[in-house]
């Protein structure tokens, strides 16, 4: 996922690009006010800026310097709000402030959304260069925490005025189906009565690196269940399951379970409860919404 969107082409009306708050955008450079307990920067539509995306180690992360108002998963900030030198250090450190996460030894930083290495702590960053690295939206970097536990709980605000994502309704799933050591069940993350084993989940809700525990990690997040134990093969015919370190391409067309008509089965040996053997003659569906339509645990089903 290669390209840079040039910066005329973004929305005049960028805000809380530093992670504090919102304001229009100033043809004369920044200037700082304080409004609602919030610290906004009004600048330059030209002054370079980060894309990331915030995670835990089971799932995506609500950012607190949102780049658009209908997907607060990619958060933005200003490449000069960094303090020099600017390596994976003290960019970390800076994203761990803004995102209310005390201590930046408990997170890891990737240059991308598809990098398998953690960037080393020295390693310099050209943030500074509008086509350096999370210089796209398209092109995110990546910040994992990994003790959610010291998150702060400070409410989090959504600035006005910016801009949205044309990009966010454009999903693509993991389809996979659900089974215990007795036979399949019911998937949480269902979306077809007639099978309700089958589930999905939103690709860019399973953190980096994209390997077998990461995607197991994301699965059993969706599913409720512990990480202890589960199982994933490639496909609902493959005769052992996948090793943990095993990579998955799952933002390119190579990804497995694409499509649902060729899932690949997600197996908790710790769960025993399974589909009935017949269906009611009667099913009755109500969803409800969790927290956004974006990602697979977001709904419900529940029968009645």
């Amino acid at each position: 996922m290669n390209g840079f969107v040039p910066r005329h082409s973004q929305s005049a009306n960028l805000t809380s690009l530093d992670g504090r708050g919102e304001g229009p955008a100033s043809a004369t450079g920044p200037r700082y006010r304080m409004s609602d307990e919030l610290l906004t920067l009004t600048f330059s539509i030209d002054l370079p800026t980060v894309y990331y995306r915030p995670y835990q180690e089971d799932s995506t992360i609500e950012s607190r310097s949102p780049a658009y108002s209908n997907d607060r998963f990619v958060g933005r900030i200003l490449s000069k709000a960094v303090t020099p030198p600017h390596t994976a250090s003290s960019l970390k450190s800076h994203l761990c402030d803004i995102e209310g996460f005390s201590g930046s030894e408990n997170a890891s930083l990737y240059l991308s959304l598809s990098s398998q290495m953690i960037l080393d702590n020295a390693s310099r960053l050209a943030l500074m260069n509008r086509y350096g690295p999370g210089s796209s939206e398209k092109e995110p970097m990546v910040l994992l925490i990994k003790n959610v536990e010291k998150w702060s709980t400070g409410a989090r605000q959504t600035p006005a005025g910016l801009p949205e994502n044309p990009l966010a309704n454009n999903i693509n799933y993991v389809y996979y189906c659900y089974y215990n050591k007795k036979g399949e069940t019911t998937s949480k993350t269902s979306f077809d009565e007639d099978d309700p084993a089958l589930g999905r989940i939103n690709s860019l809700s399973v953190a980096p690196p994209f390997n077998v525990s990461s995607l197991k990690a994301r699965l059993g997040k969706a599913e409720g269940i512990g990480a202890k134990n589960l199982q994933l093969f490639e496909d609902l015919s493959a005769d052992s399951p996948m090793s943990d370190l095993d990579g998955i391409a799952l933002l390119t067309d190579q990804s497995p379970s694409s499509t649902a008509d060729e899932p690949m089965a997600f197996v908790c040996l710790n769960s025993v409860d399974s589909l009935p053997e017949s269906k009611p003659q009667e099913v009755k569906t109500r969803i409800k919404l969790r927290t956004t339509d974006m990602f697979g645990d977001s709904f419900n089903i529940y029968k009645s």
